[in-house]
């Protein structure tokens, strides 16, 4: 079974749902996003550069057992910074259910968030 979700990262006063919509003086850059599968070799799997305010190509799509992997710099005033908060909130379209997850972002602003599905 795959599941279909758009993403959304959050950060202080900051909503992104892959067109961002920013508050104040945060953002992001050098950020990418991958889905590997359990069994996938190297080159395998999907890995797109994200771009603030500019949407992905397509939805990304999450089988039972794949890992996805969101890695980041956080801007404030186009320095990195540590945000207070930062949160990737994953919405299934369809029904409209989120959840989030928390993202780990160092003093250098550098932040990644991993999830590891299992079916």
């Amino acid at each position: 079974m795959r599941s279909h979700f758009s993403s959304i990262i959050a950060l202080p006063f900051l909503a992104w749902n892959f067109s961002l919509v920013i508050a104040a003086s945060w953002g992001f850059n050098d950020a990418s996003i991958s889905v590997h599968g359990k069994k996938v070799g190297v080159g395998g799997g999907v890995k797109e550069k994200l771009i603030e305010n500019k949407s992905l190509p397509e939805p990304i799509s999450l089988g039972e057992s794949d890992t996805l992997k969101i890695i980041l710099t956080v801007n404030k005033d186009k320095k990195a910074s540590r945000p207070h908060q930062a949160f990737l909130l994953l919405r299934e379209p369809e029904s409209n259910l989120d959840t989030s997850f928390p993202l780990t972002v160092k003093e250098s602003g550098k932040g990644k968030v991993e999830l590891v599905l299992r079916s």
